[in-house]
């Protein structure tokens, strides 16, 4: 499982603006210029972190850590393209100031301002998309954990396939939206800014009679 929230702040609460934290898929806030996003990926029996940095680390990463301001290209790219798509695309009736946040934070990309429209369009579809397999981790997540059965997690695993390839077909088609140009630019964006922002750090197996 991989979750992005501020270094320092409570994974298991996750933001002090958010409620709580949702496995496995989840949804993002804009915070100022700090993007927090719950990021959930499952790989094997691994469970991991993404961590989006803001400020200093005041603790020691734990072993296995994959520190993007070390190693970018260690950072999956459908974990950078979710944080940018979950932190241009506001909330549903977000106010002025949230909705003028998330457009700054789509100009860092710089991009010029026709194709920062089209990329925010892009966001707003995976965010509508996604909204609704998010929804269902939730439900999944309040009703049965602790203590998932291998049914769950195969649940949860086969939305985040569905997650994953919403990602990926939104990313295929951003050369349409933004020009090759436009595209690049973004990748580039991508591997200067968002990845150098991310940890990735192994999180605590779950306890002794618990599935993963």
């Amino acid at each position: 499982m991989r979750k992005a929230y501020p270094i320092n702040s409570n994974p298991k609460g996750g933001c002090h603006l958010r409620s709580r934290s949702i496995l496995f898929l989840a949804a993002g806030v804009v915070l100022a210029v700090v993007v927090v996003t719950t990021v959930s990926v499952r790989a094997g029996k691994t469970k991991n972190t993404a961590r989006v940095a803001q400020g200093g680390n005041a603790k020691q990463d734990p072993p296995g850590t994959i520190d993007g301001a070390a190693n970018p290209a260690a950072i999956p790219d459908r974990v950078a393209y979710e944080l940018l798509f979950r932190s241009i695309a506001p909330r549903p009736g977000a106010a002025d100031i949230e909705q003028r946040g998330s457009h700054g934070l789509a100009k860092k990309t710089g991009l010029e301002d026709t194709k920062v429209d089209a990329l925010r369009t892009v966001a707003d579809e995976f965010k509508q998309r996604v909204s609704v397999l998010d929804l269902q981790a939730k439900q999944l997540k309040d009703r049965y954990w602790p203590n998932p059965s291998p049914l769950v997690m195969a649940q949860l695993t086969g939305l985040q396939k569905q997650r994953e390839a919403i990602i990926a077909e939104l990313v295929a088609s951003l050369p349409r939206h933004l020009g090759s140009d436009g595209a690049a630019k973004l990748t580039q964006h991508l591997n200067d800014q968002v990845k150098r922002r991310v940890k990735i750090v192994p999180s605590p197996p779950l306890a002794s009679g618990q599935h993963h």
